[in-house]
């Protein structure tokens, strides 16, 4: 009996059991549903820590590149890049992704045409930059060899009747001074191929490398013309006068050629330079970064080339058709031929000047009127002193005229406001790439 009440118990435990399912399913069912909503918050949190701890590590690594870089500062993500978020979707793990993506898209924004700091360290010289400083070096001691001659008194290269000799002393202190320009550019040929250079002042480096190539481009464009113009019969060998000859034919191809060698050498180098440690400077659009840093300094500078340029220009135009205003007459195909580059170099500073701070054409790359700009105000203001000097010192004797006075002062005034122009281009876009302290 005690076994039938026994068994009978346990079924009625079983029809107990059976009766109460519907219960203790729904809670088995509330259980669950706690479980998973516990679950999907921690991998919720995980996932947003997982982000958090990849905005950390990037910013990191952007703090460290930084530190090890040459002066990038930090940049801010611009109002046009982030991402726009309804309120409603702004919760704790939108707000960690959308921190993310700014990293990310300010991380890209460095190399773009927008933001010119690379936060990559530069690549070492390759074997095309120590050649072109082999060649640079090599190309200097032609000249450097023929000067030092000079200073010590040798009249190596000079005819007797050259008027050179009536000036020794005028003519030691320059040929020393030559020496001296010369001896630096191999010393700014180290600065563009050595590791060190890169931490070098901008200035240091520009400003060298502005007045090499405003001396060498009117070697470059005029000395070739002149060499050609003589084996067709039309031209001298390069000196100012058949009648009284300035120096042997020999000492214009040395001397010349040289400075060619050098000038494609240092171009080479530079260039190369540049890409290193400024990549981004001649990137983007013509306007897009003014030339005086501001629309008014900007607008005063455009405007004072273009009221200075003509009175130059048009001399210098007049003298290479053949003209002898203020001359002592007609001058030769050799000189006709120096006052048409010298107009050049007066329409690149022009042209250039105009093109950064104009906003047409928008397909015409930044490095065009830079380069203008560039080679023009260099070449227009550094001859123009170059010429000024023998006048103002009376080394020219009874040469000297009115109108090139006024000339030269003119273009030498061009020259400096369009190289102001340069100046405060540079100044804001390699201030945005942080790879130099001043220009």
């Amino acid at each position: 009996m005690a076994e039938l009440l026994g068994a009978e118990g346990m079924r009625g435990r079983s029809r107990g059991s059976r009766g109460a399912c519907p219960e203790s399913l729904w809670s088995a069912r509330v259980r669950t549903r706690e479980t998973a909503g516990v679950r999907g918050q921690a991998t919720q949190t995980r996932s947003a820590g997982a982000y958090a701890a990849g905005e950390l590590t990037a910013r990191a690594g952007a703090d460290r590149a930084r530190a090890a870089g040459p002066r990038v500062p930090r940049l801010t993500l611009r109002a046009d890049l982030r991402p726009p978020l309804s309120p409603a979707r702004r919760s704790r793990f939108t707000v960690v992704e959308e921190v993310a993506a700014n990293a990310a898209r300010e991380a890209e924004s460095m190399t773009s045409d927008h933001g010119t700091a690379v936060l990559r360290s530069p690549a070492p010289p390759g074997r095309l930059d120590h050649v072109a400083a082999w060649v640079a070096a090599l190309a200097c001691l032609p000249y450097l060899t023929l000067k030092t001659a000079w200073v010590a008194g040798s009249s190596l290269g000079i005819p007797p009747e050259s008027p050179l000799l009536d000036h020794t002393l005028v003519l030691r202190l320059a040929n020393a001074g030559t020496v001296v320009m010369d001896g630096a550019v191999i010393v700014l040929v180290l600065l563009l191929v050595r590791p060190w250079g890169l931490r070098a002042p901008g200035w240091l480096l520009l400003v060298p490398v502005w007045i090499a190539t405003g001396l060498l481009l009117p070697i470059v464009l005029g000395y070739p013309a002149q060499l050609v113009a003589g084996a067709l019969g039309a031209g001298g060998s390069g000196s100012t006068s058949d009648a009284e000859p300035f120096l042997d034919n020999w000492v214009f191809a040395v001397v010349y050629g040289g400075f060619i060698v050098q000038a494609l050498a240092l171009t080479t180098l530079f260039l190369r330079y540049a890409g290193r440690r400024w990549a981004g400077v001649a990137r983007g659009r013509p306007g897009q970064f003014r030339p005086g840093g501001s629309r008014a300094a900007s607008r005063l500078l455009v405007a004072g080339v273009l009221v200075l340029t003509p009175f130059p220009l048009a001399l210098q135009l007049a003298w290479a058709a053949g003209s002898g205003a203020g001359l002592d007459g007609p001058g030769s195909v050799d000189s006709r031929i120096v006052a048409a580059t010298h107009a050049c170099s007066l329409l690149l500073a022009v042209a250039g000047t105009l093109g950064l701070a104009w906003r047409r054409p928008r397909r015409l790359p930044l490095a065009a009127p830079l380069g203008a700009a560039w080679l023009g105000s260099g070449a227009t203001l550094c001859w123009a002193l170059w010429m000024l000097l023998p006048m103002v010192t009376g080394a020219a004797g009874d040469q000297t005229s009115a109108l090139p006075l006024l000339v030269h002062v003119a273009r030498t005034l061009v020259g400096a406001v369009a190289g102001v122009a340069l100046l405060g281009f540079l100044r804001t876009r390699t201030g945005q790439a942080g790879a130099a302290e001043s220009v």
